[in-house]
């Protein structure tokens, strides 16, 4: 009986645990939309095609960077950080809509190279809390996306971080930089050629590895495709001979917690490192799957929720389907990048969608040379805090369903035992 009685205190920290690690999530979902984002007072519009460096050091608090007509060519000659926002400052609710990043170096780099002359982002921007990053396409740079929070200031701020719908291509190190450790969301992205997924790794003697994250904080991608691409001369070979890639997720003990769900990755061969492959302890997932290619079995454990095939197509497939939804024919063309169709139902089962071959793009030069038009952004963002809600309230009816069924097997056991011991039964 003493272990029945313990029960409801177990399930009682359980769901405050599950409440405390909503609070980013909900936090997240208060991030403006596209739509609402674009008609908002204070909108900075930025068109044409830019070569030296777009900077906007100290933005106000809730200023949204339209970027949807813009095409940024200045990395890495011109700056390693073509568009940025914010640094002197770190606003709130800052919003940057669009923008297509294309790098200029040869992409035949080592990664050694790489790190050691063009150490840049994507985009760079720094804000104190829910900042947006809508439909931004980057490609070929070091890093992808680099969210930030207030310099100086430790440990950062910066939670209620979201960013969807993006489309990065042979990124030459990670499609994500967080290292200062953001809470957040990333959904309906399609990261198509990252030689590391997301990386939560403060450098050596970054104060930031003094304050781990809170407890309860998370990181959830939700509907992401991510592929990690063999690229050129990896890590310490500089030798664009070889072939190689990271890790999904390059973590560290101050990171977030993570949650993956609907998500496919596929991977190309055995990471370059395999510290934290395929997922950092402690994750959770659902609905996930890794597309595996390299030689061999897949020689690492995954959590429960994650299934690993070999099938190629699994990816193919869910790669077309995020193209049409988001209208892409190509790279630097897409429709829908805002507004994207909706999600179909996933079932693992489905054969591969009717498509052109064409929704099955790769870059040219001829591409690279033009920019792409965008239609008006609607309101997708997903109702995250309902998902939440009805979550925990599934985990905990099934928990007290599985306290009250001990509670009985304990009181059975109980009345037997005195049974047997009653003079004369």
């Amino acid at each position: 009986m003493r272990a029945a009685r313990r029960r409801p205190f177990a399930v009682s920290a359980v769901l405050a645990i599950a409440a405390a690690s909503s609070i980013v999530v909900a936090r997240a979902s208060e991030a403006r939309s596209a739509a609402t984002c674009l008609g908002a007072s204070s909108v900075v519009r930025l068109s044409g095609t830019h070569r030296t460096e777009v900077r906007y050091p100290s933005p106000a608090n809730e200023t949204t960077f339209d970027g949807r007509s813009a095409t940024f060519l200045a990395y890495p000659y011109q700056s390693l950080y073509p568009f940025s926002v914010g640094k002197k400052s770190a606003p709130s609710r800052t919003c940057v809509v669009g923008g297509l990043v294309i790098g200029q170096q040869p992409r035949s780099l080592t990664w050694d190279q790489m790190k050691d002359a063009y150490d840049g982002d994507g985009l760079r921007v720094a804000g104190s809390e829910r900042t947006s990053v809508d439909g931004l396409r980057v490609d070929n740079v070091e890093d992808g996306v680099a969210p930030r929070g207030t310099e100086d200031r430790y440990p950062k701020d910066g939670d209620g971080l979201v960013m969807r719908n993006l489309y990065f291509t042979y990124i030459r190190d990670d499609c994500v930089e967080n290292d200062d450790i953001a809470g957040g969301v990333i959904s309906d992205s399609l990261f198509d050629g990252c030689y590391t997924g997301v990386s939560e790794r403060p450098g050596s003697g970054n104060p930031q590895l003094d304050h781990p994250a809170p407890r309860g904080e998370k990181l959830l991608l939700d509907h992401v495709l991510l592929r990690l691409q063999a690229m050129p001369g990896p890590r310490d070979t500089r030798d664009r001979t070889v072939l190689g890639h990271g890790q999904l997720f390059k973590w560290s003990p101050v990171a977030n917690s993570l949650v993956v769900r609907h998500s496919v990755f596929l991977v190309e061969k055995a990471p370059n490192s395999s510290s934290y492959f395929p997922f950092p302890r402690g994750t959770v997932t659902e609905d996930v799957t890794i597309v595996w290619l390299g030689s061999g079995d897949f020689g690492w454990a995954v959590p429960r929720g994650t299934t690993v095939t070999s099938d190629r197509s699994v990816w193919d497939r869910a790669r077309a389907i995020w193209l049409t939804r988001h209208g892409c024919p190509s790279f630097t063309s897409c429709s829908r990048l805002y507004a994207p169709a909706p999600i179909p139902s996933r079932t693992r089962s489905a054969g591969p969608p009717s498509l052109s071959p064409t929704l099955l793009p790769s870059m040219s030069r001829s591409e690279i040379a033009s920019a792409a038009g965008a239609p008006p952004a609607t309101d997708s963002l997903p109702r995250l805090p309902l998902a939440v809600a009805i979550l925990a309230l599934v985990v905990s009816v099934g928990l007290l369903a599985m306290v009250k069924g001990s509670n009985r097997m304990a009181t059975a056991a109980v009345e037997r035992a005195a049974r047997t011991e009653r003079p004369g039964s």
